[in-house]
């Protein structure tokens, strides 16, 4: 049994070896998607003016035309949006931390970050982790760090399939949405932008009754809001856009998440179904909208700035 033990300990400790060395040594996509994050925070931190931060998962990065609202506004707009498989919390909390007082942030969750444990992020979580050598660590809780944990033999397997196609391919693939440079200067995915083609398919209908809130979560979520607020930040809660199959098949939850803001004192600016979209304007997802829809979603919000008298230049 001791004989047994050790060995298995060895066999462990071996494996675990190889993983950290093919993470080391094996390239990460240099257009890849999630690289984007580091253009994005770049600009976060070196903006001094006050600015207009849109943020959310990858309804807010195919949600905008950041450009027309800049001008609109006389003021930096930057889509921080990027993948809801960061997860709400890590989101809200590595963003805050460019936050100034004049500021003013357009919060747009997705729904789902308020079920199950999809605020504590995915694979996408694990990727930012390690391409920023673990300096995200100090923002990161025990549900995020076993989020991490699980997820980096699907980063470590992504690095193995990028170096296998790069060297198969002898080029990158510049047809695809994932990479970033399919991302504008302000923040925006503009790639698909000339496809006027919707390749967006309507969801099932789903249960009348809603799941379950993560209720530990949306309370802290609360905590996160009002912490930004306190430092003289503007916050609007703003909903997702999204295809109006989807808001109709995903009524329940979404009333659920809608309710449960207006309880606690930190609402919607708006109802739901005013983001809500024709199929025909979505792209490939229920949140990602193609150009004509994320223009249209632009004018909404900068309508919306103006009533809450948020559209005056920044200094």
């Amino acid at each position: 049994m001791k004989r047994f033990l050790i060995r298995t300990i060895a066999f462990t400790c071996l494996f675990v070896g190889v993983l950290f060395i093919l993470n080391l040594i094996l390239p990460y996509n240099p257009d890849g998607y999630m690289r984007e994050y580091f253009v994005k925070t770049a600009r976060l931190d070196s903006t001094d003016r006050n600015k207009v931060v849109i943020l959310g998962g990858s309804n807010v990065a195919f949600g905008y035309d950041s450009k027309l609202l800049t001008d609109s506004l006389n003021r930096p707009v930057i889509n921080a949006g990027l993948h809801a498989g960061l997860g709400l919390k890590f989101i809200v909390d590595d963003a805050s931390r460019y936050l100034k007082r004049g500021d003013i942030l357009v919060l747009s969750p997705e729904y789902e970050h308020f079920f199950a444990a999809t605020a504590y992020g995915g694979h996408p979580l694990a990727d930012i982790f390690y391409l920023s050598d673990g300096r995200v660590a100090s923002l990161l809780d025990m549900k995020q760090w076993s989020t991490v944990l699980e997820n980096t033999p699907f980063y470590l397997k992504e690095k193995v399939r990028y170096t296998a196609t790069a060297w198969a391919l002898k080029r990158a693939n510049h047809t695809q949405l994932s990479r970033m440079s399919a991302f504008n200067e302000y923040g925006d995915m503009v790639a698909h932008w000339p496809d006027s083609l919707s390749h967006y398919t309507a969801p099932a209908e789903t249960s009348s009754t809603p799941q379950e809130l993560n209720a530990d979560y949306l309370l802290h979520f609360v905590q996160q809001v009002k912490e930004v607020k306190k430092r003289g930040v503007d916050v609007v809660l703003y909903p997702p856009s999204v295809a109006v199959s989807y808001l109709h098949s995903h009524a329940a939850d979404i009333q659920s998440v809608d309710s449960a803001f207006t309880t606690l004192d930190i609402p919607f600016v708006c109802r739901p179904g005013e983001c809500s979209f024709p199929d025909s304007l979505l792209y490939n997802t229920h949140y990602h909208l193609g150009h004509r829809g994320a223009q249209m979603h632009t004018l909404h919000l900068l309508h919306l700035l103006r009533d809450k008298g948020l559209a005056d230049s920044g200094n």
